[in-house]
């Protein structure tokens, strides 16, 4: 995790301008005009013309702040401070908001963004603002709607109070004493109370309502790499699988306490997940073995023993108990095409099929989770339709087999699903597309009506996650990236040094990077609220922020006056081409799914990976602009540019999921040229060709560890380029006197314990 920074700032903000009201008319809170937009602070709404646009509550608070300041810089303490009132958050979560704001606001009428990042000070609204009175932008004529009750006012006891002061208003009548009025006063009082205890115990008897709104966090282990993890039910014991070097070990640790117990040692073997008994006697994990896709359900007792074999037969996910504790439920490949959701009793006696989903969009080896009624089996499920990843939350009933989805659309990826105790929601991991947190976060979703609410705000991931019976604690597995860009002269992996000193971000493979023929580097980054494109100079220094959208996978023509790059701010990946500063973006190709563009060697055409009837195939487009053309009939990845401009490199997928074939086609027209025996793993960054036309270079990792390889064009076995024994490769270049550039590192994985402090 980066270094929480403090939200008081060192730089003392001037006296903010207040814009003054250049028209009159209603009592109602000010309205800040620019643009096409118009902010409503009465009630708190942003509008683009007549329609409402969807922001955050922070997001909006952030706006009106910069609307209020216009012209002048609002630094990021002041920011942090007023947004976050007591509450210790990262810079991080402030970058992504503002990055929310810039993708919903766009550009203005001349290309900029509203936005300005002033740098390592914080950010500046650049355009002009008027305050209104919403009365100059509404119908004089419209009644506003009735204003609704204020907070205290809508739980029972307020909506009493109400009723009281309404009859406070009336004429009383006081008769035989004024025994009246004492009459009614004790029956509201009585009513009252008896609202109150009532209103208690709807919220004893439903934890999805009020737990975790508000939460502390602890860090448990340091650097332990955690894989998977389970919290017991009584929130005592936390059991997960530690990392190190090709191993991994199974370790139970007491939260109270720093006492941790080895159970399992280490072995090279993954951890698909980890489950406590119903009594909590034992711990039952799901090992994979290396090249295999399906594990093995073992058990072991609590504070160690010898690990027993649960399962023969083959498990792909991590297994869920009934609430009985009779039966598992967990996920397995009935074939190379399809999933399936199984139960069976630990014996492995009683085996019965309950749901199959074929492969593309089928069930996650996240692995489900049993209702506490027993009716209901969740879980997550997993689907691409050539622009992004969508997951989905499928509820299957026990009975029949018959499902319903009760979460979906608006998903990216969803892990770890864990019920409350009562049944009246779930904890889970995900990553809403849609969030200005760019990240995995816990969230908790209720049940039946599927409301969710965000436990955790922060752009570190979260993979695994526990909760507590009584909903105090939640145990989860928390992903920090530490990874920095490496330059290697010469491509000698031994002489390569560190040009960047910072902590990284999560998915930088997706982001990309480029050699400029100047020897500059531009590279994708979320830092300053992206992702937008960014440039260095190759010793890392001068770094410069080139574009404001949401753009990833830069790419730069031979004679460095053009950058293409893949941009989302349209809503979808398109192409988008701009000068090398930056400036006059255009959209170049609207093909969806684009994917890798790059340059021709002579700059006259781009290639690059886009959808077609949802399949991804091969592309070229005219620099200059023009339509896209079509060069491959079957599917194709990943494309890259030999430097004498006659080939393309890609990836042929396989009909089954796994590595992909390497393939040489036509630049010309599309047709394959050569094809190697040797397979690609799909989730390379990206193919290079090595300065000299001899090799296609790629990612291979293998124990953990990251290289570069290169296949031979003219046949042979392909071999490793570089000989690292330590982190992962994320990205990677050739520059064209040989240097070789890399993003390497890793990601720490540990596990947070998040309390609910409510």
């Amino acid at each position: 995790m980066s270094k929480p920074v403090s939200k008081n700032s060192q730089i003392p903000d001037k006296e903010p301008p207040r814009p003054l009201f250049i028209r009159g008319g209603g009592g109602a809170g000010p309205a800040y005009s620019f643009g096409p937009f118009r902010l409503d602070t009465s009630e708190r709404v942003l509008r683009k013309g007549e329609e409402p646009v969807p922001l955050t509550p922070k997001a909006f608070d952030i706006l009106l702040l910069l609307l209020r300041d216009h012209g002048r810089l609002v630094s990021k303490g002041r920011l942090m401070d007023a947004v976050w009132p007591d509450t210790f958050v990262e810079e991080k979560t402030l970058t992504q908001n503002i990055f929310t704001l810039r993708k919903v606001l766009g550009p203005d009428a001349t290309g900029r963004q509203y936005i300005e990042t002033v740098p390592k000070h914080g950010y500046r609204f650049r355009a002009e603002v008027e305050a209104v009175s919403r009365d100059d932008y509404r119908d004089v004529e419209e009644r506003p709607p009735a204003a609704p009750p204020a907070a205290d006012q809508q739980t029972p006891a307020g909506q009493v109070a109400r009723l009281l002061e309404h009859r406070a208003a009336r004429p009383v009548h006081r008769r035989a004493g004024g025994r009246r009025v004492v009459l009614a006063a004790a029956v509201a009082a009585a009513l009252v109370a008896a609202l109150a205890v009532g209103s208690s115990y709807l919220r004893a008897g439903r934890l999805a309502d009020g737990a975790f709104r508000k939460i502390s966090v602890a860090r448990l282990t340091d650097g332990a790499q955690v894989s998977a993890l389970a919290l017991s039910a009584d929130g005592k014991y936390i059991a997960y699988a530690a990392t190190r070097g090709d191993a991994q070990s199974l370790l139970v640790r007491q939260v109270e306490t720093h006492a941790a117990v080895e159970v399992v040692p280490p072995a090279p073997v993954g951890y698909r997940g980890i489950t406590f008994s119903r009594d909590g006697a034992w711990v039952y994990y799901v090992t994979v073995e290396k090249n295999s896709l399906v594990g093995t359900l073992y058990r072991v007792p609590l504070l160690g023993g010898t690990p027993q074999k649960v399962l023969d037969e083959s498990v792909g996910s991590r297994v869920e108990f009934s609430p009985d504790g009779k039966q598992v439920a967990f996920v397995h490949w009935t074939d190379r095409t399809h999933t399936a959701l199984l139960v069976a009793n630990l014996d492995g006696a009683g085996r019965r099929l309950l749901a199959t989903l074929d492969y593309e969009g089928g069930f996650s080896v996240d692995g489900p989770a049993w209702s506490p009624d027993g009716k209901t089996i969740l879980v997550p499920t997993q689907s691409y339709n050539g622009k992004r990843s969508y997951a989905d939350v499928v509820a299957v009933n026990v009975e029949d087999g018959s499902r319903r989805t009760l979460l979906g659309g608006r998903w990216n990826w969803i892990g770890q699903l864990t019920w409350l105790a009562d049944g009246s929601g779930v904890v889970l991991t995900a990553w809403d597309g849609n969030s200005e947190v760019m990240s995995d976060q816990v969230w908790l979703i209720s049940y039946p009506a599927a409301e969710t609410r965000r436990v955790t705000s922060d752009v570190n991931g979260y993979l695994g996650v526990g909760v507590s019976a009584d909903a105090r604690l939640i145990a989860a597995s928390e992903s920090a990236p530490a990874r920095n860009f490496w330059v290697a002269p010469g491509g000698d992996w031994t002489q390569a040094q560190r040009i960047t000193n910072g902590a990284g971000e999560l998915y930088s493979e997706r982001l990309g990077l480029s050699w400029m023929p100047d020897g500059r580097v531009v590279y994708s980054t979320r830092r300053g609220g992206g992702p937008g494109v960014w440039v260095m100079a190759a010793d890392g220094t001068q770094q410069r922020q080139l574009t404001f959208g949401a753009d990833a996978q830069p790419a730069v023509s031979p004679d460095g006056g053009q950058i293409v790059f893949v941009s989302s701010r349209a809503g979808r990946n398109q192409l988008w081409r701009a000068d090398a500063d930056g400036t006059r973006p255009a959209l170049l190709a609207g093909t969806e799914g684009v994917r890798s563009p790059g340059f021709s060697p002579d700059g006259q055409w781009i290639v690059f990976e886009g959808e077609a009837g949802g399949v991804p195939h091969l592309w070229r487009v005219p620099a200059g602009g023009g339509a896209p053309v079509q060069l491959t009939q079957d599917a194709a990845l990943l494309p890259a540019v030999s430097p004498d401009g006659k080939l393309i490199a890609c990836l042929v997928p396989n009909e089954a999921p796994g590595p992909a074939r390497l393939t040489l086609l036509s630049a010309a027209d599309g047709s394959v040229v050569r094809q190697f025996e040797s397979l690609v793993p799909r989730n390379t960054p990206a193919l290079r060709w090595s300065p000299d036309g001899r090799f296609v270079t790629y990612v291979v990792t293998r124990e953990g560890v990251s290289n570069i390889w290169g296949q031979p064009i003219d046949g042979g076995a392909p071999r490793a380029l570089t000989d690292w024994k330590a982190d992962l490769i994320y990205r990677f270049d050739w520059f064209k006197d040989g240097r070789l550039l890399c993003e390497r590192g890793t990601t720490v994985s540990d596990v947070l314990l998040i309390r609910d402090a409510g």
